[in-house]
């Protein structure tokens, strides 16, 4: 995978180069179209993804209380009849950048592209199967349909906590180097200087949806 992301960088950053210089032979360089060389710029962007895959397992119970004939019916059924969950996921992650809020501004003046607020790394897809999932409940003390979804929507979670605590992001933060250069590389081709400007990473934003997926 690492390979063949370096292949396809190199290739497209080729076709960007040609492109461009092409365009440039052609016509005067103010009226080449920023917008056009943006969009080729981002379908680099794009294709720098790290992929990782997952398989993870919970249980899940409910807490032990001490039978009480003076407890609510609920509370007495959750004592003498304790339920639990087993959920086996499998999931697929893809960690990259999304340049939703990414600004390109080019300055004719001082041949200079400036990217600002180029994001971090962050999940930009999951997808996952449930492999096993096992309840064991009785009749007197069952999940209701409400919590059986929220088992199956806990599934997604368990992949993103995953990921969250593997190296896929520092690994798409290491191939980052090699985009800005390879972007930089394409945009001299034209005479232009490239610069960068990185949003800073919300560790408290961070925390916080780590926390929202752990829950």
């Amino acid at each position: 995978m690492k390979y063949l992301f370096y292949i396809l960088l190199i290739l497209i950053g080729l076709f960007v180069g040609y492109f461009i210089s092409n365009s440039i032979q052609q016509k005067a360089l103010p009226t080449v179209s920023h917008s056009i060389i943006q969009q080729q710029l981002e379908k680099i962007i794009k294709l720098a993804v790290v992929e990782a895959s997952f398989v993870e397992t919970k249980s899940i119970k409910d807490p032990d209380i001490p039978f009480s004939m003076f407890d609510p019916l609920e509370m007495q059924l959750q004592s003498l009849f304790p339920r639990s969950t087993h959920i086996k996921v499998e999931g697929k992650v893809h960690v990259g950048y999304d340049l939703e809020n990414t600004t390109w501004d080019f300055n004719e003046t001082t041949k200079t592209l400036t990217i600002h607020n180029f994001p971090p790394a962050s999940i930009l897809s999951v997808d996952h199967k449930i492999l096993h999932l096992e309840q064991n409940e009785s009749y007197f003390h069952t999940y209701s349909n409400e919590e059986d979804f929220q088992f199956v929507q806990s599934a997604r979670a368990m992949i993103e906590q995953a990921a969250s605590h593997s190296e896929v992001f520092q690994e798409a933060e290491s191939q980052k180097k090699d985009l800005f250069e390879l972007i930089k590389l394409s945009m001299k081709n034209m005479n232009w200087e490239t610069q960068f400007e990185e949003k800073p990473i919300d560790e408290n934003q961070f925390q916080k949806d780590l926390k929202e997926i752990t829950e």
